[in-house]
């Protein structure tokens, strides 16, 4: 349905708004994703934070609410306490995932492991929609035979049932999960505290002669 006139704002003489980046060091993926005249993955992990922030439904659509909210946000000179990050995964090994800060550069990394060719993790720019400290975690393996393992620590999910999460495995570094990115269990509590609803992952593609 149109949506011009579920809002009293005159979008012809829309209020406009500005960006900069504090960073000189800026990753590619940032540079070329954004783009202030369409609704980018960068636009949609924007609008999920800020619903985040303000206890809204996290849905990455900025409709009457949002908008509402946008507004008084604005007239209240209110703006988010958390710093603007992005997660990097890298999967050529040793499989890498660091996490950047806009105007810090990166502030953590970590060996992490990535899914194995018959389970692959989906390269590309996602955006954290869900997250759970605990849970159950059950689906097929990679061998086709199903798996379930409870208490699966800081879980964040950015692509269908892939989530970024802990793990106990003997070594990481190499691809041996079932699409998830699994972290020894400090370092997914670190990147839990660093990210939130609305956070960009990007996984790159993997490369299987681990060049990058």
């Amino acid at each position: 349905m149109p949506t011009d006139r579920l809002y009293a704002q005159d979008w012809s003489h829309a209020p406009l708004g500005a960006w900069t980046w504090n960073s000189s060091d800026l990753p590619p993926v940032l540079r070329r994703t954004w783009d202030p005249n369409q609704f980018t993955e960068i636009t949609k992990g924007a609008v999920m934070r800020f619903e985040s922030d303000h206890g809204l439904r996290v849905d990455g659509y900025a409709g009457p609410r949002v908008r509402r909210m946008l507004q008084l946000a604005m007239a209240l000179h209110l703006r988010t306490a958390q710093p603007y990050r992005l997660v990097m995964v890298d999967q050529a090994v040793p499989q890498r995932l660091c996490v950047w800060e806009d105007g810090r550069g990166v502030v953590f990394q970590t060996l992490c492991s990535t899914g194995l060719p018959s389970a692959p993790t989906q390269p590309g720019l996602h955006v954290i929609f869900l997250r759970n400290r605990e849970q159950t975690m059950q689906g097929v393996g990679p061998s086709g035979r199903p798996y379930r393992v409870e208490h699966v620590p800081y879980v964040s999910f950015f692509y269908g049932e892939q989530a970024i999460h802990g793990f106990p495995r003997t070594v990481y570094g190499g691809p041996q999960s079932a699409g998830c990115v699994e972290l020894p269990i400090a370092a997914a509590e670190r990147v839990w505290q660093l990210t939130g609803y609305g956070t960009l992952v990007f996984v790159s593609q993997h490369k299987a002669n681990g060049t990058g």
